[in-house]
């Protein structure tokens, strides 16, 4: 299985290979993992922070992870 930041970073690395235009659209990522709550909070801060690093990238960018949506948006 791979980690939850060797896949946010597999993310930035796409974003970087294929230049999405700055703020040009919106990248939703559902987020299929289930941790049983084990690492919860763990991969709620892993989220947080692949966020506000690539959310200069996009108009908006969200993540939908266990009927929680997380966004960019919504952070200050």
């Amino acid at each position: 299985m791979i980690s939850t930041s060797r896949k946010a970073k597999a993310i930035g690395d796409k974003v970087d290979r294929y230049g999405a235009a700055r703020n040009a659209c919106w990248l939703v990522v559902y987020l299929n993992i289930d941790e049983w709550g084990i690492r919860q909070t763990q991969i709620e801060q892993v989220i947080i922070d692949t966020i506000f690093r690539y959310r200069d990238r996009f108009e908006n960018l969200s993540v939908l992870w266990k009927g929680k949506l997380y966004s960019a948006s919504e952070m200050p």
